[in-house]
């Protein structure tokens, strides 16, 4: 929010969580921060994937049920921010959440609402991508396996009259040269030992490149198998 006054272009991809956050409340900060950035808001709408982290932020719902949550979330939050450019309120009972009378007194600048963007690998998270995001995201898999979701997710979406945009999440290590880029991702490599690398696979299923540089010429040029953060599918940065 303190980057809004001194731009004018960029845009601001915020995360909300359901189980950490009301929808109510969530459609009310996205309205206000879509007011004060002239329509800059875009919503990353993150379900969680590590157990631990999820308790440790107490939520102790199983993978269905956090998608469950999930969809009736963005559902209500979704409804909240349209019906506010008509001065309308909501009412909705779902299986895990619910509100009554649910209204903003000041609509968002984008219409219906800001988009939203969201990640996740399972049918359910399929499903939930193909009824109610506009962008659906992947992480740098295998380009063969990037195909396969991108088409599930489109089929999914027409079966409900939709179309949705895809994006690829990379990270991107940037340096004056490429020298130096890649000094930079080698010494980001190196405070990882094997062993991490296989305990993040088998967690994680991760797609491995090989640990170590992959470089290739006028070609996507990656650090193969591991990430800042070492979870699923997080395996591929632009180096230069």
């Amino acid at each position: 929010a303190s980057l809004l006054p001194v731009t004018r272009n960029l845009k601001f991809l915020v995360a909300v969580r359901p189980g950490l956050h009301q929808p109510a409340l969530a459609a009310r900060m996205a309205a206000t921060f879509d007011r004060l950035s002239g329509g800059r808001l875009l919503i990353n709408l993150v379900t969680g994937g590590d157990q631990a982290e999820l308790e440790g932020d107490g939520v102790f719902l199983d993978h269905a049920t956090r998608y469950e949550q999930s969809a009736e979330f963005i559902r209500i939050w979704r409804e909240i921010l349209t019906r506010s450019h008509q001065g309308e309120s909501l009412d909705f009972e779902g299986k895990h959440l619910a509100v009554k009378g649910a209204k903003l007194l000041f609509p968002p600048v984008q219409q219906p609402h800001p988009p939203v963007y969201f990640g996740g690998s399972s049918p359910a998270a399929h499903d939930l991508a193909a009824e109610q995001v506009e962008t659906y995201l992947t992480w740098g898999e295998p380009p063969a396996e990037v195909a396969k979701k991108v088409a599930d997710v489109r089929a999914r979406a027409a079966k409900h009259g939709r179309t949705v945009k895809f994006g690829i999440r990379l990270h991107v290590i940037v340096r004056e040269t490429d020298e130096q880029a890649w000094a930079a991702a080698e010494e980001l490599i190196s405070h990882v030992s094997d062993d991490t690398v296989v305990r993040a696979e088998a967690l994680r299923r991760v797609y491995t490149i090989g640990r170590g540089l992959l470089r290739q010429p006028d070609q996507l040029q990656a650090v193969g198998g591991l990430s800042f953060e070492l979870r699923a599918g997080r395996t591929l940065a632009v180096v230069g």
